[in-house]
Order: C-alpha cells, then sequence, then structure tokens
C-alpha cells in the first residue's frame, strides 16, 4: 500500500455568482470522505453552511467589489489601509456571525494583497492568509527554497498558505500533474494548496473531468483543512 505523503489544501473561493456546482460538490466530497476549506464572501456565506458537516473549514474571502468602498477595482492591493481593513472586517463578522465559528484564515479576491493587506488581517486577529500564487515550481531554486509550503510572515502571527495551482479548468490536467510529481519528487512532504471557483464548473463534462482529478488526488494525498496544516506544520 502507497503511503500518502503529501499533504493537499483543496480549497473552493466562493462568490455571488451562478453556485449552481454547490450542492454536487458537496455531495461527490461526502462521498469520496475528503475535507477542505472554503473562502466564501460574507453574504452568501449561508450557502456554504452545509459544508461545515462534513467536516470543511469555512473562512473569509473579500473581493472589493461587493463593499461600499469600491472604486471601480477589484483589487484589494488597489485600496488604502482603512479600506481594506473595513472589507475585511465587515466579511468577517457576517460570516462568524451567521455560521457560528471563528474565522482565521483569509483569502483576498483575485489573490490581490499588499503588506496593508497583511497588517490589517494581523489586527483582525488572522491567522493564516492564502492570497499568493506561487510564482514558480520548474526552476533549479525551487529544490532549495520549496515555495508551495507554508511559511510564517513577519507580521503578527501570520502564516502564509501559497496557492500551487488554480484548477478551474480541469480539462488542462497535465500542468497540474506534472507539478504535483515534480513537487512529491523532490519534498516527498509538501503541501500543494489547490484553489477552485465552483462557478466555473459550467457542465457535466467538466464537473465529471474535475471527479476524476479529486480522485486520482485521493489516491497520493492526504486532504486537510487549512487549520489542520497549520497545526501539522508548525505544532505536532
Amino acid at each position: 500500500m502507497k503511503t500518502k505523503s503529501i499533504h493537499i489544501l483543496l480549497t473552493l473561493d466562493v462568490e455571488p455568482s451562478p453556485v449552481n456546482a454547490l450542492p454536487r460538490l458537496l455531495k461527490l466530497f461526502k462521498k469520496i470522505g475528503i475535507t477542505g476549506t472554503i473562502f466564501v464572501t460574507g453574504q452568501i456565506s449561508n450557502m456554504v453552511k452545509p459544508f461545515l458537516d462534513i467536516g470543511w473549514s469555512i473562512q473569509t474571502h473579500t473581493p472589493p467589489n461587493l463593499h461600499p468602498e469600491f472604486n471601480g477595482s477589484n483589487k484589494l492591493a488597489d485600496y488604502p489601509y482603512s479600506s481594506q481593513l473595513a472589507m475585511i472586517q465587515r466579511d468577517k463578522e457576517i460570516i462568524e456571525k451567521k455560521l457560528n465559528i471563528r474565522s482565521i484564515a483569509f483569502r483576498a479576491g483575485k489573490l490581490s494583497m499588499s503588506n496593508l493587506t497583511h497588517r490589517a488581517l494581523a489586527k483582525l486577529g488572522f491567522r493564516i492568509d492564502s492570497s499568493i500564487l506561487i510564482p514558480y515550481v520548474f526552476r533549479l531554486n525551487a529544490i532549495n527554497r520549496r515555495p508551495w509550503n507554508p511559511y510564517k510572515l513577519s507580521v503578527g502571527e501570520l502564516i502564509e498558505v501559497p496557492v500551487t495551482q488554480w484548477i478551474d479548468d480541469p480539462t488542462k490536467g497535465l500542468n497540474l500533474w506534472m507539478k504535483i510529481y515534480f513537487i512529491k519528487a523532490i519534498d516527498p512532504k509538501a503541501s500543494i494548496c489547490l484553489l477552485l471557483h465552483p462557478h466555473s464548473l459550467t457542465s457535466d463534462a467538466l464537473f465529471r473531468r474535475l471527479e476524476k482529478i479529486i480522485l486520482r488526488l485521493s489516491r497520493i494525498g492526504e486532504f486537510l483543512t487549512v487549520e489542520d496544516l497549520i497545526h501539522h506544520r508548525f505544532q505536532s
């Protein structure tokens, strides 16, 4: 029996877009028995509540266009500190109130953040950010730096969980598997964070391809929530 050495963090970014795929994803994850993390905007957080019952983590997601501070840019990094703080705090408080949970992890809309974002997260008591897409994998210095693994930031007690790959288009699986097996070969205990927008699953064919990817991932890695991953990496 093969050892599932790598840790897989499957994350969903859920925004007020068509979310028809959510019930189907819930059924799939329950059938396979995997957990993961949902980053959701405050105003629709009730829609992901059923995922709590199958062990998923629900955390804060902030696209600026859903807030009064919106100035035409949907990139959080384009806003001053005070606006970022207000928007993130609003989403966090709504999610915590609606779902009766404590949100300690954050992801910016479009993975757009700045040092000001980290300052705001630290002030609001967040422990984890996952708003950075790793810039490279297939480079020589990746062997030493291993940029796919979580690392501590210099702001507060924040830990960054970088995104390894978007999986919005399951038809482009070759690049995903090349990355995963490259990472696994040089770092057998690696952490791999995958990002999916459920509204991208616009057809049965795309959903079936995604299901195949997740089933294959379940054979080579252990699925964790963002909190479990950080506990394993820094507190175990």
